[in-house]
């Protein structure tokens, strides 16, 4: 198998086994958490070139994936689909390697798998229905970034994989004059794209993290700064929101879980990871989606 033929087939079976249908998959972030099991953080970094990571501990196993926040939403929705893809294929790489973030196979497979998880081939005659034997406008294109959250470049080559349009056609589309701004600004989603821009800039710590560090926090174990450190936040204000939300620690919290057995936290080292992107390259950008022959 190519690098492309085995990202599709591994994003067509992820869809499957996961009954996802050929729908927009909606917040990928929630959604890895959900499926896998695993960390996921949203971090400015001041690394224009720095897009995402996934970093495995291979003493404990333990998985996390972090990507940039960005004001280009559908380049963070590639990264994350992208870094996803790493840790379905297990692919592991020291950051030492001289290997690390180069183009190669398993770069390659991941933007592929990433294409096909966030626009499935099939999904593209569902949404445009009577398109099979006509032309595809740039409206059409527009409709599929909007629907589907990824890049004009994205469409344009599983448009010309399904044989919608030609390789001329799928260049110009995939050029800088098709841009996701550009077509949210013709065809009158400026305010949703506007909105998706603010939301993907925004610093997001792991759910899980935080459920957890929330739980300890009301049963006496922690303090709410160790909360307000992760989320990046004053904690005068985390505390303003717990009070509004009736967070607050038991009246006869003790120094253990509720179930009465010791469980360790396990907390991100966000700065360990902020660390990492300063040495990362092009490592599942929007703009090293890989078309094989």
């Amino acid at each position: 198998m190519t690098a492309e033929q085995e990202g599709r087939s591994r994003a067509e079976y992820y869809r499957l086994d996961n009954r996802l249908g050929f729908q927009p998959l909606g917040d990928l972030v929630n959604l890895i958490e959900r499926l896998e099991g695993i960390d996921v953080a949203i971090l400015p970094v001041d690394d224009p070139d720095a897009h995402g990571l996934t970093m495995s501990d291979p003493a404990t196993g333990v998985t996390r994936i972090a990507a940039a926040a960005t004001n280009n939403p559908m380049r963070q929705r590639s990264t994350l689909a992208h870094e996803l893809a790493h840790h379905v294929f297990d692919d592991h790489l020291d950051p030492s390697d001289p290997q690390w973030g180069q183009p190669g196979l398993v770069e390659s497979r991941a933007d592929a798998f990433a294409r096909h998880l966030l626009l499935p081939l099939e999904a593209v005659e569902l949404v445009l229905p009577d398109i099979r034997g006509g032309q595809v406008t740039e409206q059409h294109l527009s409709l599929l970034v909007q629907q589907y959250l990824i890049s004009p470049a994205m469409v344009a080559i599983q448009l010309r994989q399904r044989g919608l349009i030609d390789e001329v056609q799928k260049q110009v589309w995939m050029s800088v004059n098709a841009s996701t701004g550009r077509l949210a600004a013709r065809y009158g989603w400026s305010e949703q794209y506007a909105a998706l821009s603010r939301e993907s800039l925004t610093h997001r710590s792991p759910q899980q993290l935080l459920a957890q560090l929330t739980d300890a926090y009301i049963d006496g174990i922690i303090g709410i700064r160790a909360i307000a450190n992760v989320r990046r936040m004053p904690e005068s204000d985390l505390r303003a929101e717990f009070e509004a939300t009736d967070i607050t620690p038991l009246p006869d919290a003790v120094m253990q879980p509720r179930d009465g057995a010791p469980q360790p936290i396990d907390p991100v080292d966000v700065d360990a990871l902020e660390a990492l992107f300063a040495d990362d390259e092009e490592y599942g950008s929007e703009d090293s989606v890989i078309e094989t022959p």
